[in-house]
């Protein structure tokens, strides 16, 4: 199980897919479209956009780290959908109380668990060399929409919302692209605080040390065999100083050749690990 920071994750794609969701009411093709109609076209984009980060998810994280992620996720977007939450809730949240049925679940996690028993058997992406669009989740997904508006011949609808619809699969990389650069930043920086302030403390612990040995060091024996209590006083603090200039001299430049190697070629291969894993073909 991959640790990611669960929470922060979490809040961006709930707010990119709520983002999404509502921003269907711009599209020319549901412009024309009475707002209840629009309502349930909302609702089918938010479900699935819910299933590609679900998919998403599992490919970045293994399945573990997208379990409790699409939890957390469920949780806030149930929030905004109860009216749980200070934030502006998305116009299509408040018609969906007004529109469903009484005797129908009408909760997210419900109508969740539905759609990934849906689309979980249509292939994710589409190979280059694979031009049959049947069974690709865009376009099925497409088919849906444009049965929902009673258009369910229209190719060119069906065409343009697959395109619309897949376009989500690159917002939310950039999305997981931005997220990272910013902890990775935000890690860099707490580190270098620790390692200033490491830094610091081995100085002070060498200068300290240089002192004390010297202070033991110096001071002139009555006889011989205070000569070796002197000796043997001054030692530990000569070990504490030579321990604390080694690890300055060779520990920490060595430990940030690690970190840079691991930085600049760890990030890219693990870039290269998640491109190679999409999958053509569901999970």
């Amino acid at each position: 199980m991959r640790h990611i920071d669960i929470d922060k994750y979490a809040s961006t794609f709930t707010h990119l897919i709520l983002e999404s969701a509502s921003s269907i009411s711009s599209y020319p093709s549901f412009q024309q479209l009475f707002s209840d109609e629009l309502t349930k076209i909302a609702e089918e984009f938010l479900l699935y956009y819910l299933h590609v980060c679900d998919r998403l998810f599992f490919i970045w994280f293994g399945p573990e780290t997208r379990t409790a992620l699409m939890n957390e996720v469920l949780i806030k977007i149930s929030a905004y959908r109860n009216n749980d939450t200070e934030k502006p809730m998305p116009y299509f949240f408040e018609r969906m109380r007004m529109i469903h049925d009484a005797s129908t679940p009408d909760t997210i996690l419900y109508k969740y668990n539905q759609k990934q028993a849906e689309y979980s058997r249509y292939r994710f992406v589409q190979e280059s060399e694979d031009k049959n669009l049947s069974g690709l989740l865009g376009w099925e997904f497409g088919k849906k929409i444009a049965s929902l508006i009673e258009k369910p011949n229209d190719m060119i609808l069906i065409a343009e919302v697959n395109i619309f619809a897949s376009s989500f699969i690159d917002t939310a990389v950039s999305a997981k692209k931005s997220l990272d650069e910013c902890i990775n930043k935000a890690r860099i920086f707490k580190e270098i605080l620790i390692l200033v302030g490491i830094v610091v403390l081995l100085l002070i612990i060498y200068f300290l040390g240089d002192y004390l040995s010297n202070v033991f060091g110096t001071r002139l024996p009555k006889n011989q065999d205070d000569r070796f209590d002197v000796i043997e006083l001054s030692r530990p603090f000569l070990v504490i100083k030579n321990t604390s200039k080694t690890i300055l001299l060779f520990g920490l430049p060595l430990y940030l050749l690690i970190r840079f190697v691991f930085l600049k070629f760890g990030s890219f291969f693990g870039k290269s690990k998640i491109m190679r894993s999409l999958p053509s073909n569901g999970k």
